[in-house]
């Protein structure tokens, strides 16, 4: 069975972040106050989209205006998933650079407020977490970042521009699913504990995850 090269997981034994209580160890996001308002102004823009959309198709008009965009900031993974389709792209993309994503996420802004980081595996891009900082300054929200969850130890800062973590969990066999992963043994483990660690974590880090 084919494999993918270890570096690119998160170490055996990773300390999770924030557990090893170190001085100075701090997160930047919302305050409580901040999230409420954000979750109602995101609400209220969600229903005058959908009014707004129901109004256009009423007169004939079918150019809708999306309540969510989803962005691929890659094509590539650290995984060798069995059934996706990523694996087989129809031609080689190259990801854009960090400037070129901030000229999507300002197009896209334009059209919407609310932004689904996805591909591939976003965590792989160094610079995703300067990405996903720019759609918060640009007022996205919520801000969803799918991920297969590998890579959050090495990557954890970007959770500080997170609204809602969604992580993919297709099975609780941990063998199953590390032969589904094509990834070597142990990995699915590794996904569970990782997963355990953010669901714990998700009031602190005043995230939502969705699995």
């Amino acid at each position: 069975m084919k494999t993918v090269s270890p570096e690119v997981y998160a170490e055996p034994g990773w300390v999770a972040p924030g557990e090893d209580d170190s001085p100075g160890h701090s997160f930047e996001h919302d305050s409580k106050w901040q999230v409420l308002r954000k979750n109602l102004r995101g609400a209220i823009h969600a229903i005058r989209t959908h009014r707004a959309n129901r109004r256009r198709v009423a007169r004939g008009d079918f150019k809708l205006r999306p309540l969510v965009g989803s962005y691929y900031v890659t094509h590539r993974c650290n995984l060798k998933c069995q059934y996706c389709t990523e694996r087989y792209p129809i031609r080689d993309t190259v990801d854009l650079d960090t400037e070129g994503a901030f000229a999507v996420l300002a197009r896209m802004r334009r059209e919407m407020a609310a932004i689904y980081f996805t591909g591939g595996e976003p965590l792989v891009r160094p610079d995703i977490v300067h990405i996903v900082r720019e759609a918060h300054r640009l007022n996205f929200f919520p801000i969803y970042l799918g991920t297969n969850g590998l890579l959050l130890p090495l990557r954890d800062k970007a959770l500080d521009y997170v609204d809602r973590l969604v992580i993919s969990l297709d099975s609780m066999n941990a063998e199953s699913w590390d032969d589904v992963l094509n990834a070597g043994s142990g990995q699915a483990r590794r996904i569970y504990d990782i997963i355990a660690h953010y669901a714990r974590n998700q009031r602190r880090r005043h995230i939502s995850i969705m699995i």
